[in-house]
């Protein structure tokens, strides 16, 4: 599978507009810890995965922020560290229903 970073780039604007159209201009946590996969087993899903990790959303956005503010250089795993805040709001926030579900994000 193969997927071009400019239609990834457009996907993430238009979400981004969406929120800040319904008014989320900052995000809110009221979580912080979440269990993290350990990357050799995250994709096998022919096998429990096993040795479990614990990460960090405050210290993911310290990293992010880091880049941000051009204390660190931008980086691909950086690109992990967004995607645990983002998998965050989407599964806490109220608002739209997640079409694979049926649910309402964060009333499960």
């Amino acid at each position: 599978m193969n997927v071009n970073v400019s239609d990834l780039k457009c996907a993430a604007n238009l979400l981004f507009q969406h929120l800040e159209a319904t008014g989320h201009t900052q995000l809110s946590f009221n979580i912080d810890y979440y269990w993290s996969i350990p990357t050799e087993h995250v994709y096998n899903v022919y096998e429990e995965p096993h040795d479990l990790t614990i990460g960090q959303i405050s210290d993911d956005l310290s990293e992010l922020m880091r880049i941000v503010e051009g204390d660190s250089e931008p980086n691909v795993y950086a690109l992990a560290w967004l995607a645990s805040i983002l998998r965050a709001a989407a599964d806490t926030m109220p608002g739209d229903a997640n079409p694979g579900d049926g649910g309402v994000a964060g009333t499960e």
